[in-house]
């Protein structure tokens, strides 16, 4: 993967709103129509990978595409659903020729979503381990009924209660997309789990929200109350990587981002991950991916 950028309303051309609140949430009847239209722009944007400060809601009618999330390949297919919440990271590999789709892009904090209150901590894994779901023939009407109602709101600029009525269905599409997760077959077996995939499941979650400052085996062993060679065994067996490689694909990729968003330097971004000079992070860079940070920059 390449390097990191940040997705907020301010890197969204306006011309792809089928209806919107600036700054807080947008409506997009055909993505595909969309990306086409605006090829160029939207190559550059997310041919890289990008954290999301929005929460992204996407259904697939028509063709397919391909991203990476989180570290994982998702494929959307006709007939999915896949839901990327604040702080995923994802990369756009491919989009068919034939690609449609609707999505609804929302900020949390704009119009008072917290993803967090929304899905579990459970619910959330999911969604970044497995990207997609499909939908059935009933799911999918009443998806397209909410998003119409959705869309129609949006667009009736008129009306003085016009947020409120839109975030109170933003929040109906998101409460229901995030069901239709939970109830689904994905979920159902992933409810199921040996005591070494609990294990790993705790651990990612551990590094999701502490790799930017922490880096050794031995601080999530003891977190997990456990020793940092069995921690090894375990995420090894569970996942097919070791330990350390997941903590390194996380600050890289964190890295990648900052490096390709601009606004800090490399020594800057050297202290936001927590490395003891910029020269060190040099060398952990490149020996991960082999650039140095300013090269990758330059890319």
């Amino acid at each position: 993967m390449k390097n990191v950028d940040e997705l907020d309303f301010s890197k969204l051309p306006t011309s792809i709103s089928d209806a919107q609140i600036e700054g807080k949430i947008m409506a997009i009847d055909n993505i595909g129509r969309a990306i086409d239209s605006n090829k160029r722009a939207m190559a550059e944007s997310y041919c890289y990978p990008t954290k999301t400060d929005l929460i992204i809601i996407v259904f697939c009618l028509k063709g397919s595409a391909h991203f990476h999330v989180n570290l994982k390949d998702v494929s959307l297919e006709p007939m999915h659903l896949m839901v990327m919440l604040s702080g995923f990271i994802f990369e756009v590999e491919q989009v068919s020729e034939d690609f449609e789709g609707v999505i609804i892009l929302n900020n949390p904090d704009g119009m008072a979503l917290n993803d967090e209150a929304i899905v579990s901590v459970s619910l959330r894994r999911i969604m970044a381990e497995n990207g997609t779901v499909l939908v059935t023939d009933q799911q999918f009407e009443k998806l397209m009924v909410m998003y119409n109602l959705f869309k129609q709101a949006l667009q009736d600029t008129e009306n003085p209660f016009r947020n409120q009525i839109v975030q109170r269905l933003c929040q109906v599409i998101t409460y229901y997309a995030c069901g239709v997760f939970q109830e689904s077959p994905i979920a159902k077996i992933d409810r199921v789990k040996s005591r070494k995939e609990e294990i790993f499941d705790k651990f990612i979650l551990l590094v999701e929200q502490e790799y930017t400052h922490e880096r050794r085996i031995i601080y999530y062993a003891d977190k997990l109350n456990l020793s940092p060679k069995y921690l090894s065994t375990v995420v090894k067996e569970a996942s097919g990587k070791y330990a350390s490689d997941w903590i390194d694909d996380y600050v890289v990729l964190e890295a990648k981002a900052l490096l390709k968003k601009g606004g800090l330097n490399i020594q800057q971004i050297s202290d936001r991950l927590n490395f003891p000079n910029q020269s060190f992070f040099g060398r952990y860079f490149k020996k991960q991916t082999g650039y140095s940070p300013k090269d990758y920059r330059n890319l």
